[in-house]
C-alpha cells in the first residue's frame, strides 16, 4: 500500500513538472488568463460578483482562485500555480482510470504522454473549462471505483450519491451550459441500464444524485437573491421601470435580508441583545480607528470613478 502511495506520488510530481514547463515559460499576452486573474483579483480585494463589478461567468472558480490570491499574494505567478496544479490532476486522474481498468501499464504511459501533447497548446491558465473536465473526469473514476467495490451497477447509496451530486452540481456554478448537461447525464444515465425489477433502486439513485446536485444551485440562488440581482432583472426588464427600478431594487435589499434574519430572533433562538452602554472618548477613538481604513478607500473608489468618467 505505501508504495503504490510513493508510486501515485511521484507519477503526479512529474506530470506537475511536465505541464510547469509549459505554463511557466508562456508570455503574458493571453487575454483569457489576464480576464481571469482580474476577475478573481476582484474578489480578493472585497468586491462581490454581480453587485460590485459583471461577470459573463459563473462565480464559483474564480471565487476559489480568489481565496488562493488571498492566503499567498495577489500576483499573476499564483493563477498559474493553480493552473498547473489543475491540468496536473487532470493528468494524474487520467491515469488512475486506466490504472482501474487494469489497462497495461506501457500503453498507460503512452496514452498519458499522447494527450498531453494533444492538448499542451491549450495549457494556458487557470480555466474553467479545464475544471469542469476535472469534475467530469473524477466523476468517471469515482463511479467506476463504486462498481469495481460493489460489482453492481445499480446500488442505492444516500451518501455515495447525494455527496457526488453536491460536486457533480458544483460544475452548474463553474460553467452554466456544461455543467446543466453534465449533472442530467449523472443523474439520469442509470435509466438506460435498469431492468424491470430495478425501477425501485433507479428512482432512489436518481432521487438521491437529484438532491445532492440541487444543494449548491440553490445556495447560488439564495446569494443572488439577498441581493439586488435578481431584483435588477424584474424590476427594469419585465416591469420597464429603468434606473427608478434599479433604485427600489437596491432599496428592497437590505429589507430582504432584514425579513429573512429576523425570523431567527422570532423564535427565540438569537443570542444578543439590545444593551445599554456609556459613551466614552476610548470607545470613540476605537470606533474611528477601525472606520478610518474603510472610508479612505471609500472615498480614494469615488475620486478615482470621477477622474474615469472626466476622461
Amino acid at each position: 500500500m505505501k508504495n503504490k502511495v510513493l508510486k501515485d506520488i511521484i507519477i503526479f510530481i512529474l506530470i506537475a513538472i511536465t505541464v510547469s514547463v509549459t505554463i511557466l515559460v508562456r508570455d503574458l499576452g493571453n487575454y483569457d488568463e489576464l480576464w481571469n486573474y482580474n476577475f478573481a483579483k476582484n474578489i480578493a480585494e472585497g468586491r462581490l460578483p454581480y453587485k460590485d463589478f459583471n461577470m459573463i461567468q459563473m462565480p464559483l472558480l474564480p471565487l476559489i482562485c480568489a481565496a488562493f490570491l488571498k492566503i499567498f499574494v495577489n500576483e499573476l505567478i499564483v493563477m498559474r500555480i493553480l493552473a498547473i496544479l489543475l491540468n496536473s490532476a487532470i493528468l494524474f486522474s487520467i491515469y488512475k482510470i486506466l490504472e482501474l481498468l487494469k489497462v497495461n501499464k506501457y500503453c498507460t504511459y503512452t496514452c498519458l504522454v499522447l494527450f498531453y501533447f494533444l492538448y499542451r497548446d491549450y495549457l494556458l491558465c487557470m480555466d474553467y473549462n479545464f475544471a469542469v473536465l476535472l469534475i467530469c473526469i473524477l466523476l468517471i473514476y469515482f463511479e467506476l471505483k463504486f462498481v469495481n467495490k460493489n460489482k453492481k451497477l445499480l446500488i442505492s447509496n444516500f451518501k455515495y450519491d447525494f455527496i457526488l451530486g453536491i460536486f457533480v452540481g458544483t460544475t452548474i456554478l463553474i460553467k452554466q451550459t456544461t455543467g446543466i448537461l453534465l449533472s442530467l447525464i449523472y443523474i439520469f444515465y442509470k435509466l438506460l441500464i435498469v431492468s424491470k425489477t430495478e425501477w425501485k433502486a433507479v428512482f432512489r439513485i436518481i432521487f438521491f444524485r437529484l438532491l445532492g446536485v440541487l444543494i449548491p444551485v440553490i445556495g447560488f440562488l439564495i446569494y443572488l437573491s439577498n441581493g439586488v440581482i435578481i431584483l435588477d432583472y424584474i424590476f427594469i426588464f419585465p416591469f420597464r421601470w429603468g434606473m427608478f427600478g434599479a433604485v427600489i431594487a437596491t432599496s428592497m435589499a437590505p429589507l430582504i435580508s432584514m425579513t429573512v434574519l429576523s425570523t431567527h430572533k422570532m423564535k427565540g433562538k438569537q443570542q444578543f441583545f439590545l444593551k445599554k452602554i456609556r459613551f466614552s472618548s476610548k470607545m470613540v477613538l476605537d470606533v474611528i480607528k477601525l472606520g478610518i481604513p474603510s472610508l479612505i478607500a471609500e472615498v480614494a473608489a469615488g475620486i478615482v470613478m470621477i477622474i474615469f468618467n472626466m476622461l
